[in-house]
């Protein structure tokens, strides 16, 4: 630019400043671009996340009513009421 305004030409001079303020939006536009699509990423990731913890949720609540369902109908007092509950807690720690 400066070579051309050193030359006498304020046209050229008036195209390459205006491309390059193009250049440098179009620049500002794209990182705009770039941070809201890794928002949407991140949602996505977030989203994929908690479908997950809601399918393990549901396995263990699952599991947990096989062990409390036949825990229930012996007496509080019984040896074994607390055995399945163990099996189940060392499954979930590994």
């Amino acid at each position: 630019m400066k070579k051309a305004i050193e030359k006498g030409n304020i046209d050229g001079a008036k195209i390459y400043a205006q491309n390059a303020i193009r250049k440098k939006t179009e620049a500002l536009n794209y990182l705009r671009l770039a941070s809201r699509l890794d928002a949407v990423v991140s949602r996505l990731d977030t989203q994929a996340k908690m479908n997950m913890i809601n399918s393990s949720m549901s396995q263990i609540v699952r599991a947990l009513d096989k062990v409390i369902s036949p825990a229930q109908k012996l007496p509080p007092s019984h040896p074994t009421l607390c055995m399945p509950v163990l099996a189940f807690l060392a499954v979930l720690m590994r």
